[in-house]
Formats: structure tokens, C-alpha cells, sequence
């Protein structure tokens, strides 16, 4: 039995320091916020994939005279971004004419981009050329107007596609 009433005592003792021990904890009056963030680089890349067409615009030329403008597509192109849109712009070595460096004589064409297997709609001259686009496949245009009487030999140009953030 003395076991038992020393017991009881120290509970009766411990009890109310365990209750203000207790309640002084849950009644803290200090918090601490924890400010979360996290930067993610813009991703922005455009990718080309010359068709047949490219290098055989010949094909294309209408030498007739007549007032035929033709198209064909000459890449497919893919836009890799985590950005909303982006803008597609295009510069050109020859100012937009294939270029025949013998005789220095031109022959000017417009460009289009598409969604991947649309049909065309116009065509931009180079420079003016400004595609909003979003992660995804596209298709790029050539369209000649007619070439009429022009001056046999190579006719050349570079075309450079830019991708930057539309945001």
C-alpha cells in the first residue's frame, strides 16, 4: 500500500505542472512563415527539316510569263518552348530573292508559316515575316510569283528562321 499512496501523491503533485507545462506550449504566441518560390528558365528552340522542295524550287519557277503565282512547302518546322507563344521571324541573305550570283539577276518570293498540314493562306515578304506560334508543329511556305523571262543559271539564298519569346 505504500506503494500506491506514493503514487497518488505524485500524481496528485505532477498533474497541475503537466497541465501548465502543457498549456504554455499550445498558447506560444510566435509563428514563422516560409517564403516558397522557384525561377523556371524560359525554354525557347525552333527546329527545320528541309522537304525535296527546298532545293528544287526549278520546279516552282512558271516561266511561262503568265501571271501564276506557285507554293509548295519547303519545311516542316518544330517549335520547342514552356513560354505562351513565340514569334517567328525570318531574314534572308538576298533580302527574299533567290539570287543567281553570275549574272546577278532575281527572283523574289513571299514566305508563309502554317499549322502542320494546313492549307496557305498569303505570303509575307521576309522581313515583314512575324508567325505567333505556340510548342508544336508547323509548315513553311515558299510562293513565287511569276518568274517571267528570266536568265538561265544557279539561283541561291539563305533563309534563317529566329524564335524568340511572344510574351
Amino acid at each position: 500500500m505504500p506503494l500506491r499512496r506514493f503514487f497518488i501523491a505524485s500524481t496528485l503533485i505532477l498533474s497541475p505542472l503537466a497541465a501548465i507545462g502543457f498549456e504554455s506550449a499550445a498558447f506560444a504566441g510566435t509563428t514563422q512563415d516560409i517564403n516558397l518560390g522557384a525561377v523556371v528558365p524560359s525554354r525557347i528552340s525552333i527546329t527545320s527539316t528541309a522537304d525535296a522542295n527546298s532545293s528544287a524550287l526549278q520546279n516552282l519557277l512558271n516561266l511561262t510569263g503568265s501571271q501564276t503565282t506557285t507554293e509548295a512547302k519547303i519545311a516542316d518546322l518544330t517549335v520547342d518552348t514552356n513560354e505562351n507563344s513565340v514569334n517567328i521571324s525570318a531574314t534572308s541573305v538576298n533580302n527574299g530573292a533567290l539570287l543567281n550570283s553570275t549574272n546577278g539577276q532575281t527572283i523574289p518570293y513571299l514566305l508563309e508559316i502554317t499549322q502542320d498540314g494546313a492549307g496557305r493562306y498569303g505570303g509575307s515578304i521576309v522581313s515583314d515575316l512575324n508567325f505567333q506560334a505556340a510548342d508544336g508543329d508547323y509548315d513553311l511556305h515558299i510562293l513565287i510569283p511569276s518568274a517571267g523571262n528570266i536568265k538561265a543559271g544557279t539561283y541561291t539564298d539563305i533563309l534563317t528562321l529566329t524564335v524568340a519569346s511572344g510574351d
